[in-house]
């Protein structure tokens, strides 16, 4: 350019004002005097320009080929079309081509560039969406996994929403759409789609097309309208297009790692947050404010909330299990074999229900073909059964992390059968009867919570009473006395009473065989005897001036105690029958007797003689608390069996397995009595503590 302007400048102003010759020009620059005549033409350099295309000499004869090859190409993968080398290569071996490969590349330039698409800028309206998928790589627990994103992007505001997946299936459809809506505050009047297979099952005539079960039941909830794009056609939505590339970028760039795809979509979701803070492309306002304004355009999210799932009826088998797609999901062993259940695939879980709508297992969703999910507490009624399973059974052993405390449990039940191996075989036990009492332990899962379950099992651990017996009563929250509170007003001639607490050392009395009256009964404390006062019969028991123990707030008085009216003077008392066991009557004014916890009734008849409480096998208490260590006949079942170690068990608030109060003639009460009379002094000093000892007939307190 320098040259060119030289050579114009010494024409236009020559230093003599003589205008200088074209040859005088040619001299002075060296160059051809019609290079100088084309400078002094133009004031700038024109450039090359043919005067006429240049002919096609050995090519003549090959375009129709080659325009055929380049219009066949759009019905292949595009990996499969041609390159203008291979073009190159087929005329030389197909057509006899024996010019250069350079004239053929710039003839299938020049081809394409005239079959290339032109498009249309396009006004982008409010409450318009689209919606695609697009696939990234992330590294999930040190592992690089290949996960599907779902991508809702706003046309007008250019607001985005993702969601990764571990697959692109219609549970991944579904779920984005969920939570895209509540994302945005409202849903789109019009959303745009591809022809995936999740959502399209044929291709009609121009934009029609028939959908899926799921989608229909997606679009009439929310009430939106599907557009769909022509086929290989992803142009039609650029919008999200160009979107799925900026979040592959900024979102995915590095590759993240995650622990779960819980972590992943939370980052997602703040980024996506962080976007509308930005301003849009070609546009003055931030896209939260674009979105403010197309938020009027939305409709509004329904009421109740949408079931992102698939449903399928399964039948279950004989292994109590239930397929689908691929996989094995475990159900409760009640319903197995061939049972009709209906089967809900969430995308992050699987629910599994009866007929009538009852939940009968819920699992995590499996990714992969070919895995199972079983839970061991939808075994445990058949592993009752079959204990051997215990040992081998995949539901017990392949991936199920039980605490430490069922080990250890498990093995004392073990070694504490196997030390009395030669009294347990006479009864069909051995080994074996450990492994029947820890798998007994193991179906408490089904009524308690496994942290209740752990805590109760350390307790019996602790305590060195490690039977299920035990455990089932520590399952249960402990309850602590309430000591009631008697109003006073209007009874003033209640008043002049006072109540002495009781002194615990009487409770070592029993265990001598002091204690105890004419007939056999705990004498813990007396009441004075009054005459009733006129109107005052609710405040007596029996018409003989007995004051009863709940208006007079008696400390250590079970509730039992006053519902069976044993508080009183003289009276025969106003127990109500309960089934299982059964109490005399008594004549001794002014004793106050202490009943054992466990449920009791009088016989028919006041004074009919000596009685005895016992509890039947599984009976409940009142609480609702289960007893079952003895049963009619005075067999002291499992914990019996045990012997020694047992004898002058402690267990707090006298929650035991057999607490029932032998009669006064029984000789196996007071021989174990005896027996454990030295520990059972200074333990039954605790407050609150009730020390038991097991006889053939009973327990006495």
């Amino acid at each position: 350019m320098e040259l060119w302007n030289s050579v114009r400048q010494d024409y236009l102003h020559p230093e003599d004002g003589i205008t200088p010759s074209l040859n005088s020009l040619s001299r002075k620059y060296g160059l051809d005097y019609r290079v100088i005549k084309k400078i002094l033409a133009n004031p700038t350099p024109s450039g090359y320009r043919l005067s006429k295309p240049r002919p096609l000499k050995k090519l003549a004869s090959h375009t129709d080929f080659i325009r055929h090859i380049l219009d066949s190409d759009h019905a292949v993968r595009d990996k499969q079309r041609h390159i203008a080398q291979r073009i190159y290569e087929r005329l030389c071996n197909e057509r006899g081509y024996d010019g250069s490969a350079r004239a053929v590349r710039d003839l299938v330039r020049k081809m394409r560039r005239q079959h290339k698409e032109v498009f249309i800028p396009l006004q982008q309206p409010m409450s318009q969406a689209q919606v695609d998928f697009f696939e990234v790589d992330i590294i999930l627990h040190g592992q690089p996994v290949r996960a599907f994103v779902f991508t809702m992007a706003l046309c007008y505001s250019d607001a985005i929403f993702c969601m990764a997946f571990p697959f692109q299936k219609q549970e991944a459809w579904l779920e984005g759409h969920k939570q895209a809506f509540l994302f945005f505050g409202g849903v789109p009047r019009v959303i745009v789609y591809d022809n995936d297979k999740s959502l399209v099952t044929k291709i009609l005539a121009g934009h029609e097309r028939e959908t899926t079960e799921a989608f229909q039941r997606l679009q009439s909830f929310y009430g939106f309208q599907p557009r769909f794009c022509n086929a290989y056609a992803g142009n039609e939505k650029g919008v999200v297009e160009n979107m799925n590339k900026y979040a592959e970028r900024h979102f995915f760039t590095p590759c993240p790692h995650v622990r779960d795809f819980a972590q992943l979509n939370h980052d997602l979701l703040c980024r996506c947050a962080q976007l509308l803070e930005t301003t849009a492309k070609d546009k003055e306002q931030s896209r939260r404010e674009l979105l403010k304004e197309e938020y009027r355009e939305f409709l509004e999210l329904p009421a109740g909330e949408f079931e992102a799932c698939c449903k399928e009826s399964r039948q279950t088998d004989s292994l109590s299990l239930i397929h689908l797609e691929h996989n094995r999901y475990s159900v409760p062993d009640i319903y197995a074999n061939r049972q009709e259940v209906t089967v809900k695939g969430f995308w992050d879980k699987v629910q599994i229900f009866t007929r009538e709508g009852e939940l009968l297992a819920e699992h995590p969703r499996l990714w992969q073909r070919y895995q199972e999910s079983l839970n061991p507490l939808h075994y445990l009624n058949t592993l009752q059964k079959k204990p051997g399973a215990l040992d081998h059974g995949r539901p017990f052993n392949n991936g199920v992390d039980w605490p430490k405390c069922f080990q250890t449990l498990r093995q004392r039940l073990e070694s504490e059968a196997a030390l009395e191996a030669q009294t347990l075989d006479k009864r069909g036990g051995g080994k074996h009867w450990g492994t029947k009492q820890y798998i007994r332990v193991l179906r408490l899962l089904l009524e308690f919570p496994m942290k209740e379950v752990c805590r109760a099992i350390e307790k019996a651990l602790r305590l060195g009473h490690p039977q299920y017996e035990v455990v089932r009563q520590y399952c249960y929250p402990e309850e602590s006395p309430e000591v009631p509170v008697m109003d006073l007003d209007g009874r003033e001639h209640l008043r002049g009473y006072e109540v002495e607490l009781p002194r615990l050392s009487q409770y070592d009395g029993l265990l001598s065989g002091k204690g105890k009256n004419e007939q056999g009964a705990s004498v813990i404390g007396t009441l004075p005897e009054r005459a009733a006062a006129p109107g005052d019969a609710a405040g007596l028991s029996g018409g003989s001036g007995g004051l009863r123990a709940e208006e007079v707030g008696l400390p250590g008085v079970p509730e039992a105690a006053v519902r069976a009216g044993t508080v009183g003077a003289g009276g025969t008392g106003g127990g109500e029958a309960t089934q299982g066991s059964e109490v005399s009557g008594t004549e001794d004014a002014g004793d106050l007797r202490f009943p054992p916890t466990a449920r009791y009734q009088r016989t028919a008849a006041a004074g009919a003689g000596e009685g005895r409480v016992y509890r039947e096998a599984g009976e409940r208490d009142s609480a609702g608390r289960v007893r079952n260590g003895q049963d009619a006949s005075g067999d002291l079942s499992g914990l019996r069996r045990m012997r020694a170690r047992q004898e002058g068990a402690v267990l707090e608030h006298g929650r035991i397995g057999n607490d029932a109060l032998g009669g006064a003639g029984s000789e196996d009460a007071a021989e174990y009595a005896a027996a454990a009379g030295e520990s059972g002094s200074a333990d039954s000093r605790r407050d609150g503590v009730c020390s038991v000892y097991e006889g053939g007939g009973g327990a006495v307190v």
